[in-house]
This record gives structure tokens, sequence and C-alpha cells, in this order.
């Protein structure tokens, strides 16, 4: 990938590399593609006029690949158009006013405004809520939502319909998004942008909008309000802002506010685009440490990663000025990146946001030996502040090893900042790797550990000053040295003045030197730029040290340089020879000789022209230089200028597509091909249809370099002569339709009694219409219907009268006829059995209806019951008779009654039947 890259940056240039920030703004496939095309379609250009035709392919697939790779890799870092991420929540108006074509073209809106502020894991940070009758949170900004993702979850916004509750979506932006919690970014602006097509609707626990609004804007939140359409309410929208000509935004529809969505979030970035926080006002070189710890979630390494970010965020980082470097530790080194690596903070951001998972132990020594031999090195700048950040997660371990680590550290002029995640008790051990305990930065959690970005970047910036940019020295003479130097600041705020000390490192024999006494230049003003020092031993090496003589509180770095003094006078120094010679100094002596391409004793050069000898190429042309000349072949020819080859031009096909190309000596011509028009290079087709060539009922279609007739639909033919087709005789329609042709087209209508399209005829059932009587019943048959009455009615189906089926007489003479609707009934008399139509005398005696004295006597549909003889009663209840009180028996006899009978005795004494005793 990387040879790839090369060639691709070789070949096609700046081209394809322009058109790249235009793919990484839109998402469909349709537009990348074609941007693909017109991005990379410059590089083949390019190509075929140095002659190399496979190359020139290579290039524009290496365009392509360039083009789609950082399309997809824009994703992860900052890419948006404000000057420095934002937290944003968009506050969308889900009501039942909008209907779902508005409500898309507002996903559309926000879409788009999101891509603007560069949503990603390490630039903008987006929150999405829904408001109607309630409110809904579709994301949060602890969700770290690429730009992808962000689109996927507006396009996947659920349309909630019902009214409007501005002040639930303002609550909840307020308690539950732009929070500590809710991972909201104290050091970069936040700003929330509602949208609504309407008024608040009433609610009785609603809260009113300028409290709701208040209460946000108490958590530093800047709000803008947009509204659509004529249904907003003026003093609405303005009681939700403090700004009300910035913050209020009108728009006529839903359409248009898309097409000005992209300008909106422009002004919000002009309004709240710049950092927070002043950046370093002077360079830093600044390495993360970071420890990859075991206990950490995905979600807690995003953290992690986003204070780190934020603090380079606020620092600044961009070359030439602050630059930064990462290394990732645990047992071992894992990822190491160098200053040289970043170029600026969305290099930085991506490459952090793809930082590789390493987890282990806190093995402190390791991060900070390793820093100082890969980060802290021969890349690191001696003249800006150097700083380095541990941020460390639970038990550091090794902290013996790490103290001396620390100190080969700080001989490099690197101040340590150590933040730690975890138990305060671990703090007492890691005060001893810090000059300063201010230096040491504590978080109970990872969610405390957004607390201590501005902190640590004031005392960052509070210690970041630069002794100078540059510091140099050069040899004089056998005794003296000059030094100079370049403030990276205005000394008069940070310094009184300047002191220069020297010391002897190593003698002129090249003896290293110990303890040699340190000579000083006294206090130097502020504005001083440099200083000789004089009396020094010829050819020996001394060390330089440039000491500023700080204000109270402030602290900076103290460059070095080193120097040796003459062996004798070097007379080259002063430029005795011609500018276009060459001066070497020898032993008390030197001598002058011309560059190459120049004639003369090294005082005085002269150049050579060395064209006179025609040493190009026949098609070629010689330009003389001074010291020098070139060859370069005429147009149309290739080659180094030595040696010109005819270009073969139509390899590259410079012409039209649709044109011919013919090579010539140095030019080449271009033809357009029959059909078009043109000069060759651009070839317009030829619209022969302007003339009309088809009949009245064809259509024309122009081709490229020709033309084509067709007749309409509903004639055949060439296209030059078309005649009506009669569609009817294919019995087009349905067999209970009608089919009546027409010029170049024809009509199906369906019969009388059928329902359709003439196509396709469904019979129609009347029946459903209920045309009958009540007492009727409906038969539907095929294109009609029949009504007939039901039984036990006449008439013709559309009015049915009952029949009096008993005056016919239907019954039993022992029975009972009853006429009913739509039918009669029998019914047997009483003392009579059966169906009514025939019915039988109950014979009532055999159910012994009478009293057990008594005698039943059976008559026709009747019976009757009388006592016997002895008993007295109605025959359903008989008592028996006492015979005995009318005095049957003699007056001698005794009387005794019986059931149904009575005896009579003579007394005692007496004989006799008992009616006659003596």
């Amino acid at each position: 990938m990387a040879i790839l890259a090369d060639f691709y940056s070789a070949i096609v240039g700046e081209h394809c590399r322009q058109e790249i920030f235009v793919v990484r703004l839109r998402s469909s496939l349709f537009f990348m593609i074609t941007r693909l095309f017109q991005a990379c379609r410059g590089a083949g250009t390019e190509i075929h006029k140095m002659e190399l035709t496979v190359k020139g392919v290579v290039a524009i697939f290496a365009c392509f690949l360039a083009v789609f790779t950082q399309t997809i890799s824009a994703n992860a870092n900052y890419s948006g158009n404000c000057e420095t991420p934002i937290d944003v929540a968009f506050l969308m108006d889900s009501s039942g006013s909008l209907g779902r074509s508005n409500y898309n073209r507002l996903k559309e809106t926000v879409y788009n405004m999101g891509t603007y502020f560069g949503v990603s894991p390490m630039g903008s940070h987006a929150s999405i809520i829904l408001y109607s009758d309630y409110y809904e949170i579709a994301s949060k900004f602890d969700q770290f939502m690429t730009i992808g993702q962000f689109r996927t979850t507006v396009l996947r916004l659920k349309y909630l319909s019902q009214r409007s509750r501005m002040d639930a979506s303002l609550t909840a932006a307020q308690s539950q998004i732009f929070t500590r919690k809710g991972n909201t970014r104290d050091f970069l602006p936040k700003v929330a942008i509602l949208f609504t097509d309407g008024k608040q609707s009433r609610f009785r626990d609603r809260v009113p909008l300028p409290e709701a609004a208040r209460k946000l804007r108490e958590n530093g939140v800047n709000i803008f309000v947009i509204g659509i359409g004529s249904g907003p309410s003026k003093s609405e929208l303005e009681s939700m802002v403090v700004d009300r000509e910035n913050h209020i935004y009108r728009s006529q529809n839903f359409r248009d506010l898309k097409d000005q969505s992209e300008a909106v979030a422009g002004k919000i970035c002009e309004l709240f685009g710049a950092r927070k926080r002043d950046v370093s006002p002077n360079p830093v070189d600044i390495g993360f440490l970071l420890h990859g710890a075991d206990s950490l979630s995905k979600k807690d390494r995003n953290k992690a990663k986003q204070f780190i970010s934020s603090v380079a965020t606020t620092l600044g980082i961009e070359v030439p000025n602050s630059r930064a470097a990462l290394l990732q530790y645990n047992e071992g080194v894992g990822s190491v990146f160098t200053f040289s690596k970043y170029t600026d903070l969305t290099n930085f951001y991506d490459n952090l946001h793809r930082l590789p998972v390493s987890t282990g132990k806190n093995q402190i020594d390791v991060a900070i030996r390793e820093a100082s031999k890969q980060i802290f090195s021969s890349e690191s700048r001696l003249a800006v502040s150097r700083v380095a950040v541990l941020l460390t997660f639970g038990k550091p371990l090794n902290i013996q090893q790490a103290q001396i680590a620390v100190i080969q550290l700080r001989s490099k002029g690197v101040k340590l900042f150590v933040v730690h995640v975890g138990s305060a008790r671990e703090m007492t051990s890691l005060r001893k790797l810090v000059s300063n305990k201010h230096n040491l930065f504590h978080a109970n959690t990872i969610d405390d550990l957004m607390d201590l970005v501005i902190p640590l970047h004031d005392k960052i910036v509070n210690e970041s000053v630069p002794t100078a940019k540059e510091l140099s020295s050069v040899p004089a003479s056998y005794s003296t040295i000059r030094v100079k130097w370049i403030p990276a600041f205005d000394p008069n705020e940070v310094i009184s003045g300047y002191e220069v000390q020297w010391t002897v490192i190593e003698d002129d024999k090249g003896l290293h030197i110990i303890n040699s006494p340190l000579q000083s230049s006294g206090v130097l003003p502020a504005d001083v730029r440099g200083y000789e020092i004089s009396g020094l031993t010829p050819y020996t090496l001394y060390k330089i040290h440039l000491i500023p003589q700080w204000q109270a509180g402030v602290r900076g770095d103290i460059p070095d340089t080193q120097s040796r003094t003459l062996e004798d006078i070097d007379e080259c120094l002063t430029d005795p020879c011609d500018v276009n010679a060459k001066c070497t100094n020898t032993k008390r002596s030197f001598s002058c000789k011309c560059n190459i391409g120049y004639s003369g004793d090294g005082f005085s050069c002269t150049d050579d022209n060395e064209c006179r000898g025609s040493p190009c190429d026949a098609n070629g042309i010689c330009t003389n230089t001074i010291g020098s000349f070139k060859c370069a072949c005429d147009k149309g020819y290739s080659g180094d200028g030595f040696s010109c080859i005819d270009i073969n031009e139509c390899l590259g096909n410079p012409c039209d597509v649709n044109a011919k190309c013919d090579n010539s000596p140095g030019s080449f011509s271009c033809t357009c091909n029959i059909g078009y028009s043109g000069d060759g290079f651009a070839c317009n087709d030829i619209d022969e249809c302007q003339g009309s060539p088809c009949d009245v009922n064809g259509k024309c279609s122009n081709n490229p370099g020709s033309f084509q007739c067709e007749c309409n639909i509903g004639y055949s033919g060439n296209g030059f002569t078309c005649t009506d087709i009669d569609e009817c005789q294919g019995s087009p329609c349905d067999v209970n339709g009608k089919c009546s042709n027409n010029p170049g087209s024809f009509e199906c209508e369906c019969n009388i009694g059928y329902s359709g399209n003439g196509f396709s005829c469904t019979d129609i059932d009347e029946c459903l219409g209920s045309p009958c009587d009540v007492n009727g019943e409906c038969s539907n048959n095929p294109g009609s219907f029949e009504c007939e009455c039901n039984i036990g009615y006449s008439g013709n189906g559309f009015t049915c009268t009952d029949i009096d089926e008993c005056q016919g007489s239907p019954c039993d003479v022992n029975g009972k006829c009853s006429n009913n609707p739509g039918s009669f009934e029998c019914e047997c008399n009483i003392g009579y059995s059966g169906n009514g139509f025939s019915c039988t005398d109950i014979d009532e005696c055999q159910g012994s209806p009478c009293d057990a004295n008594g005698k039943c006597s059976n008559n026709p549909g009747s019976f009757e019951c009388e006592c016997n003889i002895g008993y007295s009663g109605n025959g359903f209840t008989c008592t028996d008779n006492n015979e005995c009180l009318r005095g049957p028996c003699d007056d001698n006899a005794v009387c005794g009654n019986t059931d149904g009978s009575y005896s009579c005795t003579c007394r005692k004494g007496y004989s006799g039947n008992g009616f006659f005793c003596a």
C-alpha cells in the first residue's frame, strides 16, 4: 500500500487529491462512483502527455483506491468544516403536523448538518432527541458514532406523530445529554439546534419554554431555533434564545431547509466554531503515554482516547508549531507514533481512533524509559518546551525503576505530568515521579477524566515557555566563537535578560576535559540576539549554554551548543572566490576553482555556452543555463532531448471518443465520425430527428451517430410508415366485455351486469344490494339476478304477500288452524291427540282420573266420573255414605256401617236378619 500511495502521488499529483474532499461530503453510492470517475479522469489526461499508457492505467486505479480509501477513513477522524469539533444535539420535531415526506426531508437536513460538523469518534459528537407528545432520545454523545453510523441512525428515525412538546426536548437535553454523565466535553462548543413547524402544544405538566431554555443555557449550551413554514410563533422562537438576530432561522418549507442546511451549519460554525480555550502561545512537543489496562472496556478506551484528543485540541497541535507523539504500554511497548507521524489535529485524531487494543499490567517504568528513547530522541526539538503526559490506570508497578527513568527523561528537558485514574492511595508513590505536586492529577473514575482537561491544559501552557527557537555557534578565529539565538516569544514578558556560559570539553589534542570551570558573559539585556566569546584557546571544543533570567514563577528549557575554535584562519569564510567557484582552505592558504560549466581562474568565472556544439537531437532544442545546459524535445516528440522520438499522440486518445485520430511527425489530427460534427477534439452527435424523418404516428430516437424510427404503440410498420393495429381482432378483452378499436389504441368495456376494466370483468352480485322483498330470496346469475318469494308467500319476488293456508281447512275436524307469516299451524282440540292434521280422541279413563270408589265413563273429546252406590261426591272425590243414619235396621237390631254398605244384626235375645228381629 505504501508503494502504491507513493506511485499515486508521483503520477497523479494534485488533480486527484483535490477531488477527495468532495467525495467525502456525499453519501449516495451513485454520487460516489460519479465523483470517483471525475476525480480520476484528470489523472489519465495528464498521463497521455508523458506517453506512459500502462502507467496511466495504474495511476487511475491508484487514484480510485486513494479516493475510496480516504472516503472510508474519513469516518474515523475529524473532517468537519468548523475550526474545531463541537458537541451538537438535534432536537427534531416529530409531530403529526409534519407528515412523513417533510419528516424525511428533516432527516436529510440533520444528516447534511452532521456531515458539515464532521461527526466522528474523535471529532464532533452528535445526539438526537425526537419530540411529539413525549420525547425520545435516539442517540447520545457517548456512542462515539462515525459519520456512517450517524447516517444510519438518522435514516432509521421513527415518526412519532401526535402533538408538539418543545419543552420536553429542551428539558431532556439539559438533564440527560449536556451533562458529564452524558459525556459532553466542556472544552468544546456545545450547541442545541431545535427544529419546529408549529407552536408548543398545551399540556398540564408543560414547562414554560423560556424556563426550559434558560436551564439548558445554564449548562453552557448555545441554543439555535429553526422555524419552518408559517406555523411557528415568533414570540415562542424568541423566548428560547438570547441572540435573536443570529440564533433564529426561518425557512419557507422543508425542501428549502434541506437545500439551506449546509449554509445554516456554516453560520453556526462562524458563531461558535472557535476553541473555548486559548492554545499554547508557545510551541510544545507533547508525548502521551497511554496505559492499555485490562480493566478497560471498549467504551472506557474510547473515553481515554477522547481525553487525549481533548488535551491535544486545547493545545492546538499543528506543524510547525506544537506537535504530538503517542506511546501505548503495559508490560512492554505497544504502538508508538513519533512526532514526525502527525502534522495536524485531523491526522492525530485519525491515528488515535485506529489505535489497536493492547492490554496488560501497569509497568510505568517501561513507558517512561521508552518515551525517552523513542519519542524524545532526535525527532524532538530542543528549542521548544517538551512535555510528557502519563495516563495510567490502577496500581502502578516498578516505581523505583520509574524514578530512575524519570531522571533520564528530565535530563532531556522533558516535563512529566501524571494523570492517574483509580484509588487515591496510589498518589503517594506517583508523587515521586513529578518535580511539582501540581503536575500530578487524579480522577476516581474514567468518567471524571474530562474534568481534568482544562486544569492540565492550563498547567502545561503556564510551563510551556521555550528559551529560543534556534541557538547556534560558529568559530570566528583562533580565539573567538560567535553565538546567536532567536527568541520564540516576546522576551520582555517572561525574562529580564540572558547569560551565556561556556566550558572546555575537549582540548586541542582531542583529550576529553572533566570539570573544566564555567565561564560567563554576565547578564545580557533581554533584547540581545547574540554574543561573541573571545580569549579562547585555539582548536579547542567548547560547550556553550544559553541561560535566560526567568521572572518569578516561570521556567523553561536551557539549550546548549558546541563549537571548536579554529586551528588556522579559514580564508574561505570571507568568500574570496567567484560566486561560481569553490573555495578550498589549506593550512595558511586557500585555492579557488571554477565550478563545472564555468571557465576562469576561480576569482573570475564565466559561464560556458554548451549549446554552441549542438549537443541536442535535431528534433530538440538546447537551452543554455548558468553553469550548464538543458536539452528538451520539440513539441510532438519525446525523449531526454539528446534523443527524440515522434510521439504517437493517438495512443493517448486525444480525440473525442466519436472521432478518428491520424498521427503525423510531431503532430496529429482529429476528424469526427459520420453522424457527428465538430473539430475532432469535441464531437457532437447530429440530431437527425430534428428533420422529422419518421411517420406522424411514429417516434424518432436519436442515437450516437445515427437515428431510429419506431411506430407508436397501437401502430405497426417500420417507423417510416405506420398503420393502425386493430387490437380487437386478438380478442384482448374479457369474454364478458366489449372491445372498441381506436386509432393507435383500443378500449375494453365490461357488459351490463359485469364490473372491471374490460380486460378482466367480474359478475356483479346484484343480491348484495338486497333488491328483493324481505320475504323473498335473491339468486345471482351471470350478468343478472332473480327474485322469488319464500314458501308461504305469494308475489313476483320484489313484493311478497303472506298466504292464509287456514282457508283451505287443512287441519282435522277435531283440530284448530292458526295462520302465521309465511306458514300455518294445526293443533288438536282439548281431549284429542295428534299433529293437528290427524286428531284421535283421548281415553282419559285410562289414566284413572276418578276416585277409587267412582266410575269413569269416556266421551268423545272428554270423560265423566260418577261415585259408586254407597258413596257420594263428584266422581273425582267420593265419600262413603253412612246408611245407618237413615235407620234401616229393626229397632231391636244394631246397624253397622261399612265402606259402601252397612249391616243389621239383631240384638241379643232377638233373632232375625236384622231388618226384622223377633
